[in-house]
C-alpha cells in the first residue's frame, strides 16, 4: 500500500497533512477570527452613531440600525443605493473628488465632515 492509499500525503497537492502543531495554530486562528466577527456584528448593530459601510462603485452595502434611523430609512432601504442619492446636490461633485483621489492615492482611511439628505 502506497502513502496516498493509506491517506498520509493530500492526493490533490503531494503535501503531508497538517501536523497537531498546526492544527492547533489553525484552530486558534479560527477562534480568533470568529470573536472578531462576533464583536464587530455586536458594535455594527448595536453603535449609537451611524455606521455605513460602502463599495468601490458607490452603492452602500450595509448600514446599522443608527444610520438607518438617522437617514429616516427602514433597515436595509439602503442598501444597494448610490451614496449620491443622499447627499446635497451641491456636496456631490466635491464629495466624488474627494473619494476618488482617496482610492487613487490608497491612503488607509478618509475623513471629512459630511452632509446627508434624509427620507424625512
Amino acid at each position: 500500500m502506497d502513502e496516498d492509499q493509506r491517506g498520509c500525503r493530500d492526493s490533490d497537492s503531494g503535501r503531508k497533512p497538517p501536523t497537531a502543531e498546526e492544527t492547533g495554530a489553525l484552530h486558534r486562528q479560527s477562534e480568533e477570527l470568529l470573536l472578531s466577527e462576533t464583536l464587530f456584528q455586536y458594535v455594527f448593530k448595536h453603535a449609537s452613531i451611524g455606521i455605513a459601510l460602502g463599495l468601490p462603485d458607490g452603492t452602500f452595502a450595509r448600514t446599522n440600525p443608527a444610520f438607518d434611523n438617522m437617514m429616516g430609512y427602514k433597515p436595509g432601504e439602503l442598501i444597494g443605493m448610490h451614496r449620491s442619492a443622499v447627499t446635497p446636490p451641491e456636496d456631490i461633485a466635491p464629495n466624488e473628488e474627494r473619494y476618488w483621489r482617496f482610492l487613487e492615492t490608497g491612503e488607509p482611511t478618509l475623513s471629512y465632515e459630511k452632509r446627508y439628505l434624509c427620507k424625512d
